[in-house]
């Protein structure tokens, strides 16, 4: 009972508004059938759901892994029962756990900033994400915070870039920000760093090639991404944080938005 009033206490301020976002609660974006073919490509070390993370891949190849017990993990980071993810229709994610979660990473980056550790953000979502990070790139310079980044575009592939918008890393093809899986491109960026950073947060295959790195990382993941939740099971350094990451920006961004006008987090 202690923790559970620990958790309304801290949430309060943002429930509203991880429902009002529609970051939690019912996800019509992705159901049942979408979650657990998820699972299934996952076995299959599939790269679109693993994010290249090695630590997954390895463990899928071992066939460390039954649907049931992927069901287990997958569930218990989205705040839900086992049967509830497998239930026809929309899926679904725990506000106060996303809310738990969000004021961890709060207290990660004030850790890392304290600590003169140097930050990287990336999303490879800029489509629904990318005003949700930069908003965690002005509070991080607001509180004295360093940014790492390069000091030019590192192109990764023939007409592929990773450029920073504001301290916020993106995939470009010079015409247009780009969704991506993949995690090589990135692993390739992290090394053109003149250092490693203390902390990454981002998402997708960014957030994947950080964990490979051995980079401290906090990474979102929707109801159908498991390789996040997998990689937090077997131990990598990681916090994850379930949110829905298939809208647009301006309702995502309410979120740090709600989170920076807590009480906690002042």
């Amino acid at each position: 009972m202690e923790a559970m009033l620990k958790v309304f206490k801290l949430h309060r301020s943002v429930h509203s508004t991880l429902l009002s976002s529609r970051v939690t609660g019912v996800i019509r974006n992705h159901g049942a059938k979408t979650n657990l073919e998820s699972l299934k490509r996952l076995q299959k070390s599939d790269p679109y759901v693993t994010f290249g993370i090695k630590a997954v891949e390895t463990a899928a190849k071992k066939h460390a892994f039954t649907i049931p017990k992927l069901i287990e993990i997958v569930s218990a980071s989205l705040g839900i029962s086992a049967d509830r993810f497998k239930q026809d229709g929309p899926g679904f994610i725990d506000t106060s756990l996303t809310g738990e979660r969000l004021s961890q990473m709060m207290s990660i980056i004030e850790d890392t900033i304290a600590h003169g550790g140097k930050i990287v953000l990336a999303t490879a979502h800029p489509g629904s994400m990318l005003a949700y990070y930069l908003r965690l790139a002005q509070l991080i310079v607001s509180r004295g915070g360093e940014l790492a980044t390069t000091s030019a575009p590192v192109m990764i592939a023939p007409y592929r870039w990773i450029d920073s918008i504001d301290g916020v890393h993106v995939l470009t093809d010079e015409g247009g920000l780009l969704h991506t899986h993949d995690s090589a491109g990135f692993e390739h960026f992290l090394s053109e760093l003149p250092s490693v950073p203390a902390l990454v947060v981002a998402d997708h295959g960014y957030a994947g090639a950080a964990i490979n790195r051995g980079i401290k990382t906090v990474a979102i993941h929707d109801v159908d991404d498991p390789g996040i939740p997998v990689a937090a099971y077997l131990g990598c350094d990681i916090l994850a944080i379930p949110m829905n990451d298939n809208q647009l920006n301006q309702p995502t961004a309410t979120v740090i938005d709600a989170v920076l006008a807590a009480p906690d987090n002042h």
